[in-house]
């Protein structure tokens, strides 16, 4: 929700992945974060994946009223 702070940690037990050994997160600053994967030989480009998180503004009830 809008305030709340956000754990890269986190992300992945709430996705239910797993993270590779080796994996970094990065906090784009703009709703988004990247998980980048070191290559490995024969590779020579690492890989990543981008998550957009989007807040969303906690409800509003109202005020109280009489029927």
């Amino acid at each position: 929700c809008q305030g709340d702070t956000f754990d890269n940690n986190d992300l992945f037990a709430q996705l239910g992945g797993s993270p590779d050994n080796g994996g970094t997160w990065t906090d784009n600053g703009d709703g988004t974060h990247t998980y980048t994967v070191p290559a490995t030989a024969p590779c020579t480009t690492d890989d990543s994946s981008t998550v957009t998180v989007v807040e969303q503004a906690p409800p509003n009830a109202g005020t109280d009223g009489v029927l």
